[in-house]
């Protein structure tokens, strides 16, 4: 019988990347408590049939908990075909400060292992700028993925990137423009990229120094042999690739519920976007999404369009955009009505932040009330989660 193999812990670096063995493997935070044991117990009984299936935890920006199943060939084309695109090899060190139950962080391993690159890994710590750049410096790092919170961290601090660095890969967040034009100031390789969990990686990858509009941001060029297309009513992605999930594990209402998911369907992604084309072809510009939307005043307003502007006031200003969100509260008239999450440490700014964006905003749009807590709840890659009142 398969051996369903449960990576919990915060350090899988000796986690056999090539899985000779027929094995699946549950990888989820160990911090989280979104699965209690006899979840697990009975989910890996339900996995055994799963042979080389690797299930990530997430609960996405939204909704339930849930598994994606990747299975071993769709992470090892994602990998490759990564690798081809930069031309990862034997010569490289890739520097690694992703969670590695994460699957930014263990796709970032799988490369390094299939191109022989040399791995050093400082994701056991917590995220600190100044240990970061010596990771870099002390062990000529010359590919490696971070956050556009991390990448802000450290430009804030002015530090220059090291001379051997190549790539520098930007996921999981939108990158501003105020950060790119810092980061390009102090030499970064900043490499914008878009992919999810249920594609095992990045799909589409641009250098941003080479391709950035001015008016609508890294234009993103997805990978060779990615299908992708705009649906003309919603205006979401969707995609094919022999890279998507095979496998969607939702529990609820106290069992596990199991999806297959055909390659052969157009994946649907909660991502709105426009595609746009150019003198070198089509390149993608993500919107906002699509879950992110509520009604005040019976207009549908979409959150992540305002978070976006709300996010450029507060870099204006010098203050750490991530400290703020924008979030929805309903009301008995207007149906819903919109409001300002504020961490305790960044209470003075926060008057000053509405203020500016009030100044700018429409009627529905404008934002009442300021609410004020310890810290704005974040993943564990850094990414600001959804607030519900």
């Amino acid at each position: 019988m398969e051996r369903v193999i449960v990576i919990s812990m915060l350090r899988i670096n000796d986690f056999d990347v090539s899985l000779n063995e027929k094995s699946s493997a549950l990888f989820f935070n160990p911090q989280l408590t979104l699965f209690n044991s006899s979840q697990i117990e009975s989910l890996k009984k339900k996995l055994q049939g799963y042979p080389e299936t690797y299930w990530f935890a997430t609960s996405g920006s939204t909704g339930l908990p849930k598994f994606i199943g990747l299975e071993k060939d769709s992470i090892l084309f994602s990998a490759k075909r990564v690798n081809q695109w930069i031309g990862l090899s034997s010569n490289d060190t890739v520097g690694n400060v992703l969670p590695l139950f994460h699957v930014g962080g263990y796709a970032a391993k799988v490369r390094a292992e299939i191109a022989g690159a040399q791995w050093v890994d400082g994701s056991e710590k917590p995220w600190s700028p100044e240990e970061f750049y010596q990771l870099l410096t002390n062990h000529a790092i010359t590919v490696t993925s971070l956050v556009p919170t991390q990448l802000y961290d450290l430009i804030s601090r002015g530090f220059r990137a090291p001379s051997k660095l190549k790539v520098l890969f930007i996921g999981g967040g939108r990158l501003s423009f105020q950060t790119f034009e810092k980061a390009q100031t102090l030499g970064w390789p900043v490499y914008s990229t878009f992919g999810m969990t249920e594609s095992g990686s990045q799909m589409a990858t641009v250098r941003v120094a080479n391709d950035w509009d001015e008016q609508y941001g890294p234009r993103l060029r997805f990978l060779p042999g990615v299908h992708y297309q705009e649906d003309k009513e919603t205006a979401r992605l969707e995609i094919q690739d022999q890279s998507l999930l095979s496998y969607r594990l939702t529990y609820l209402e106290g069992a596990w519920h199991l999806e297959k998911i055909s390659k052969q369907n157009w994946f649907k992604t909660q991502d709105r976007v426009k595609i746009h084309s150019d003198d070198y072809g089509e390149w993608v510009q993500i919107l906002d999404r699509s879950d992110r939307s509520v009604k005040v005043l019976g207009e549908l307003i979409n959150l992540d369009g305002l978070q976006q502007r709300l996010d450029h006031i507060a870099e204006d200003q010098n203050v750490d955009f991530n400290e703020f969100y924008i979030a929805s509260v309903r009301h008995a008239r207007k149906q819903n009505e919109l409001i300002l999450v504020a961490g305790f440490k960044n209470s003075r700014c926060a008057q000053r932040i509405i203020r500016e964006f009030n100044k700018c905003a429409k009627g529905i749009e404008k934002l009442s009330a300021i609410y004020h807590v310890r810290e704005i709840p974040k993943s564990s890659l850094g990414k600001r989660r959804n607030i519900i009142f």
